[in-house]
């Protein structure tokens, strides 16, 4: 960290007897987070009780990030999923992790990802296919079918099947809401015997089900093409073959980072495009020239940059996972504050990547400002979507190649409109960042371009 920068801290105003700010939080929380970095630096706020320290500056962000052995995955939030998902890549401390990411980067190597393009193609294809003129539906519960569908054939290969993956899907969605739980809500609330914690319970016993069974299935008929294939030759920090519990719990680890997130992502995209009219343009000339109305595919990817600089500026200026938390292992200070150890930290991308003074004009929605020259002028530490350091998400491009895929395939067709009623505030108490709601219009974007399909169930859009 600079030595030259002065940094400073904080304390945000507005925090309410026993709860603290999490009612700000639950109630506009993009809003609350935008507002912070007015106060300093490094502001603290109050959960409940307890205090929580939130980066607002970009190189102190990036500091607290690469910095994992000092700031590791710890607080509520991680402990809960701990209990819940088990200690796999994403959720394990510091002293695992190293281990588990040189046993899985193979997995997402360059050819590897491509390979994963031919399956995401065929969802996304399948699932344009069926739209027609005028059909209407919920964007985010599609996005997350589409999502979760692809990761599971990822994890599982070509043998997971549909009624597997409805179960999956249905149970993982209720277990990732319920997190936030664990963060804003004190520890008295969640022993009450509210719905939302009942929920909880049914959906991990459903979930833990339902992965034992299809990794169980997989150790007797392994498809070649699958990360569980590869887990299946790995080995141990012990040098031994992972047991079924460890191979459940990385596969649940690539499930529940790689389905939520990159729903939401979609969702905030189609959303953002509709209320700016050149940026669509741009999108759909682009997608025209490279693709001409038929869907997108890996090798596409290379000409179809301004699309990706879509994908980037929509998760700029909407980051799904909009908040996280890291717990320090030994006392440090940190723009003149000593943290103990065990102190909390949160961190939210959308706080630096709303600053004015590192984005300009923060809430506007302007690709261009990811063109590479432009780009390149950011400080460090601004742009944390996928958050940075040895910890970055290990799934960043494939999540990437997704969201890109999907967006020139619909824009080479489609084109979808906000129905009325659309609320885009953040829907309360979610560890995704996502609109409360959001209804589709498909309209065909070329006369005569819509080819006959099968209208979605309106049954198999709610979870």
């Amino acid at each position: 960290m600079s030595s030259s920068t002065a940094f400073t801290h904080g304390t945000a105003p507005g925090a309410l007897p026993v709860l603290g700010h999490a009612p700000h939080l639950m109630r506009d929380p993009l809003s609350f987070f935008g507002s912070l970095s007015r106060h300093g630096d490094l502001v603290t706020i109050r959960l409940g009780p307890r205090r929580a320290h939130v980066p607002c500056h970009p190189e102190l962000l990036r500091h607290m990030l690469v910095e994992y052995r000092t700031f590791d995955k710890g607080g509520p939030l991680y402990d809960r999923a701990r209990e819940v998902f088990g200690e796999s890549l994403g959720l394990c401390p510091h002293d695992q992790h190293r281990h588990q990411r040189r046993m899985l980067q193979p997995a997402f190597s360059a050819e590897k990802i491509a390979a994963y393009g031919v399956i995401m193609e065929a969802q996304i294809t399948a699932l344009t296919a069926s739209w027609r003129e005028g059909h209407v539906f919920e964007a985010f519960p599609t996005f997350f079918r589409l999502s979760a569908n692809t990761a599971m054939r990822m994890i599982f290969g070509a043998g997971c099947t549909d009624e597997a993956a409805a179960t999956v899907r249905q149970s993982i969605a209720t277990l990732t809401r319920g997190l936030a739980v664990d963060l804003l809500l004190p520890k008295v609330v969640q022993r009450l015997p509210l719905p939302v914690i009942r929920r909880q319970a049914e959906a991990r016993e459903t979930f833990l089900t339902a992965m034992d069974r299809l990794v169980a299935e997989h150790r007797v008929r392994p498809h070649p093409a699958s990360l569980l294939a590869l887990l299946l030759d790995a080995r141990g920090e012990d040098g031994r073959p992972l047991t079924d519990d460890q191979l459940r719990e990385q596969a649940i680890a690539f499930l529940s980072a790689g389905t939520d997130t990159t729903a939401a992502a979609l969702t905030w995209m189609f959303l953002l495009l509709a209320g700016n009219a050149t940026a669509q343009r741009h999108l759909e000339e682009e997608v025209d020239e490279v693709l001409g109305g038929r869907p997108a595919s890996f090798a596409d990817l290379p000409r179809l940059p301004f699309t990706r600089r879509v994908v980037t500026e929509a998760l700029r200026m909407r980051p799904p996972g909009w908040m996280f938390t890291r717990a320090t292992t030994a006392r440090t200070t940190v723009a003149g504050q000593v943290l103990e150890p065990g102190s909390l930290v949160l961190i939210s991308p959308f706080t630096v990547q709303h600053r004015p003074d590192v984005h300009a004009e923060p809430d506007a929605f302007e690709p261009d400002r990811w063109l590479p020259e432009r780009a390149s002028a950011l400080p460090r530490g601004s742009f944390a979507a996928f958050s940075n350091g040895g910890r970055k998400c290990i799934g960043d491009e494939f999540a990437m190649t997704e969201a890109t895929l999907t967006l020139a395939t619909v824009a080479s067709r489609w084109r979808l409109t906000p129905e009325p009623g659309t609320d885009a505030r953040p829907k309360p108490l979610a560890t995704t960042l996502l609109p409360r709601r959001m209804r589709v219009r498909v309209t065909a974007r070329h006369e005569g371009g819509e080819e006959p399909g099968t209208p979605v169930d309106a049954r198999s859009e709610s979870r």
